[in-house]
């Protein structure tokens, strides 16, 4: 059969929806798998990236809350990180820590800082008072 003949047959699939459990291995087990993906981004910065269980299991409960399907962790772990991405180049935080209430909106992430010597500490105040 030529492939024109085969396009206009109609195809009916039956697919069962993902659960909480695929949309976790989802966000942890492939090759690129988004959180590796933003943990590589964030260490470009020096800066460590971590989300605990409950993060992750707070993110896929939320693209299931949303019926947004895998396709939906993207836009959810984008929303959850955008501030960081912006707060975190030129700046001398050392860690990051997304929980499960960072998850649900009801704080902003966990920074920790890195100590920085006297000498360096004058210069970051010195730039600060010159802006």
């Amino acid at each position: 059969m030529i492939p024109e003949f085969i396009g206009r047959l109609p195809i009916t699939v039956s697919l069962h929806s993902l659960n909480e459990n695929d949309l976790t291995r989802i966000l942890t087990e492939p090759r690129n798998a988004l959180i590796p993906q933003y943990q590589l981004l964030f260490k470009m910065d020096q800066v460590e990236l971590v989300f605990t269980d409950e993060a992750i299991s707070g993110i896929a409960r939320r693209t299931l809350d949303n019926k947004s399907g895998a396709r939906g962790l993207r836009a959810i772990m984008e929303n959850l990180l955008l501030d960081a991405m912006f707060d975190i180049p030129g700046s001398n935080v050392e860690k990051v820590l997304i929980d499960d209430d960072v998850v649900l909106n009801k704080k902003q992430p966990e920074y920790q800082y890195r100590v920085l010597p006297a000498s360096d500490e004058e210069e970051v105040d010195k730039v600060e008072h010159s802006l």
